[in-house]
């Protein structure tokens, strides 16, 4: 879309065999001015931006065996940036296609389609938690200290008695 790219990464699994899944067209976006259709719809689909179409080759199938795919990725979110939008819906489309001759589409639908809901956040800035953390630590270990220190000559928590066990003849201190 205007020269950005969309994903960093795309894949497409299947309960089967996900190596049986290969992408084999790119579609050109529908729309010439894209940018100004996704401001006002705030949908990104193939009208406005490039669509991959994958296919999937499926093994026999025997009831009740159920068929998943997933699609996976991570979206790059600086074009959203650039075109100032706070989220973006994503949709995606799956069709089904068989042999009419040999099978029967019980279900009547052939097609799918998904909207996925993209909302940029950014990553918490956890500096200022860090160094808050750490100097309110070190402050309160100089309190402690201080603080025994201070008690010290009442209670003699640091004092060394190590000249009195030496002057006495016993070496019990008294």
């Amino acid at each position: 879309m205007g020269g950005n790219q969309l994903w960093g990464s795309l894949e497409l699994t299947h309960s089967q065999d996900p190596s049986r899944c290969q992408a084999v067209a790119e579609h050109p976006p529908k729309d010439p001015d894209g940018t100004r259709s996704l401001r006002q719809r705030h949908l990104l689909d193939c009208a406005v931006a490039s669509c991959r179409e994958f296919r999937c080759q499926m093994g026999p199938i025997e009831p009740p065996q159920v068929l998943r795919f997933g699609v996976g990725g991570e979206p790059a979110m600086g074009w959203m940036k650039e075109l100032g939008l706070p989220q973006v819906l994503l949709q995606s489309s799956a069709w089904i296609s068989f042999n009419g001759d040999r099978f029967q589409n019980m279900g009547g639908q052939q097609e799918a389609q998904l909207q996925t809901e993209l909302d940029p956040s950014e990553p918490p800035n956890l500096l200022p938690y860090i160094l808050g953390g750490s100097l309110g630590g070190l402050l309160l270990l100089a309190l402690l200290a201080g603080g025994l220190y201070k008690v010290s000559y009442g209670i003699g928590f640091f004092r060394r008695r190590y000249k009195e066990l030496m002057e006495t003849p016993s070496g019990d201190p008294q």
